[in-house]
């Protein structure tokens, strides 16, 4: 995402969106009651035609709805304001369906996990997209590192017959090596797997431009990505991605909480209680949560006292982890018990 514009008096941030994942940060930051304004289209009749014409629409937001496959963000709300005047109604209903490509303009009353999530959008743009590929002697699977998870997004077979000529199944082998340069794997990939092909699959990577890191994982299928992540062999090669930092504020939670030390307590009256007597450290919230105005409430209270949210998604092993724990859970400065 790219930040063209930011007046903080005025509570406002023009953005550009870059790619799916300003979406999925953009459906966590806005709620309703912002004001969007962007240019867009909008169904105008003359007489019998029905045809869309470019307007420029500021609305004030109601719901917003997020599809994963294909991301999709719409947001839906009355027109405060527009042009051209005859093509738009104020008062009327308007839905924007923001995509790759679009400037949105966003006015609201930042909280400041909002901003957090603004910034961490922004700066998240500026590093190089990773891939992940699990390969055995028979496949590759490719998986994509996003700062909201990760996701399986194709598998290239390899020639594995015995009854193959080596050299054949090398020329074979080579064509299908040379399908994952279509990909867009970024500039780092990790290449993990069994036996010895990941090594020769390193090779003609790393011949290609990319960086590459090797890792030992027992097999070729997506739960071995939850090990990967879980060593911190992700996080070794690209930094500290924010599926990795989940997975750290996760575990550290529900540590206490398994050891019922009374350094962490999760559901919402705990929650609540905890948040009203200043005790509450930091914050794990489920993004799904945040569609909930009783929770960005609480969290906007939590704030007030000094507490820092942070919003963990639902896409990956540690936001269903969380989910079980009610998909709320504060670590403590003190213990309650």
């Amino acid at each position: 995402m790219k930040l063209i514009h930011e007046d903080a008096k005025k509570g406002l941030a023009k953005v550009k969106i870059e790619g799916p994942t300003d979406l999925w940060y953009l459906f966590r930051i806005i709620k309703a009651g912002d004001r969007l304004a962007m240019t867009t289209t909008r169904a105008v009749k003359f007489g019998n035609v029905e045809e869309r014409k470019p307007v420029f629409i500021r609305l004030e937001v109601e719901r917003t709805e997020f599809r994963e496959h294909p991301t999709q963000l719409r947001a839906t709300g009355k027109i405060l304001e527009g042009r051209p005047e005859e093509f738009v109604q104020v008062g009327r209903y308007h839905s924007f369906d923001i995509k790759e490509g679009d400037v949105l303009a966003i006015e609201k009353e930042w909280q400041r996990y909002e901003k957090e999530l603004l910034r961490e959008a922004i700066e998240e743009s500026r590093k190089a997209l990773a891939s992940i590929l699990l390969c055995d002697e028979k496949k590759v699977v490719i998986v994509r590192v996003e700062p909201f998870g990760y996701r399986e997004v194709g598998e290239i077979t390899l020639p594995s017959s015995k009854r193959l000529e080596e050299k054949e199944r090398q020329t074979l082998k080579a064509k299908a090596y040379d399908k994952l340069l279509g990909e867009k794997l970024g500039q780092i990939v990790i290449v993990a797997g069994p036996g010895f092909e990941k090594e020769s699959l390193a090779e003609f990577l790393k011949s290609n431009g990319y960086k590459v890191k090797l890792a030992d994982v027992g097999y070729a299928e997506m739960p071995a990505v939850k090990e990967l992540v879980d060593k911190s062999i992700v996080e070794a090669a690209i930094g500290e991605a924010r599926l990795e930092r989940e997975a750290k504020l996760v575990n550290e939670a529900l540590k206490h909480i398994y050891k019922n030390d009374g350094f962490a307590v999760y559901g919402k009256a705990d929650v609540e209680k905890a948040v009203e007597s200043g005790a509450v450290k930091s914050l794990l919230v489920l993004d799904k949560l945040l569609l909930d105005d009783k929770t960005r409430e609480l969290l906007k209270k939590a704030e007030a006292k000094g507490a820092k949210i942070n919003v963990i998604s639902h896409e990956n092993e540690w936001g269903k982890l969380l989910e079980g724990f009610t998909g709320l859970v504060a670590k403590l400065h003190y213990s309650l018990k």
